[in-house]
């Protein structure tokens, strides 16, 4: 604890919990949960496992798989992979330098762009508001290109028999 790893008002994760510090003392730190629940955690508890203080951050890293349907060509993937960077790359609130767009696999059930980037902003709440920006941007650039995005799928085919026996029957 000498370290001095977290401050009041830092949103941390020590071992499964997560909170913002409301209070530290000699004996323990408490925290207020994303549920609003207060969480005591002894100091000894603290020092013997990781602690993970998010309020340090210079950027915050944002990784997502677009699945895009079957239907959509190959040059159209690589032509919508290249307006994604350029997007991306404009965005104020995207270090440039991060973005990695590219082509990553082909599933049973879609063509899948793999995105990789990392966000200026390290608040949670802000970091929220700026991803939903970059989310909306693409469903945008998805809809202007006229391209489907992909869900799992099942084909199920079913034997007619009462069609045979109907057959049969009249014979």
């Amino acid at each position: 604890m000498t370290d001095k790893p977290f401050d009041i008002g830092d949103f941390i994760e020590v071992g499964e919990h997560k909170g913002t510090v409301v209070d530290i003392t000699f004996r323990s730190t408490r925290i207020k949960a994303t549920n609003n629940t207060i969480i005591t955690i002894p100091n000894s508890t603290i020092t013997s496992t990781y602690i993970v203080n998010w309020n340090r951050l210079e950027s915050r890293r944002l990784e997502f798989v677009l699945n895009l349907s079957m239907e959509t060509s190959s040059d159209k993937i690589m032509d919508v992979v290249a307006k994604l960077k350029l997007i991306l790359t404009n965005n104020p609130n995207v270090l440039p330098e991060t973005v990695q767009v590219s082509l990553d696999a082909i599933s049973s059930y879609s063509s899948d762009i793999k995105i990789f980037l990392y966000i200026n902003e390290t608040n949670f709440i802000k970091f929220l508001t700026v991803k939903e920006k970059i989310y909306c941007d693409i469903l945008k650039l998805m809809e202007m290109e006229n391209i489907d995005l992909a869900y799992p799928t099942q084909t199920v085919y079913v034997k007619n028999t009462q069609e045979k026996e109907i057959k049969e029957t009249e014979e």
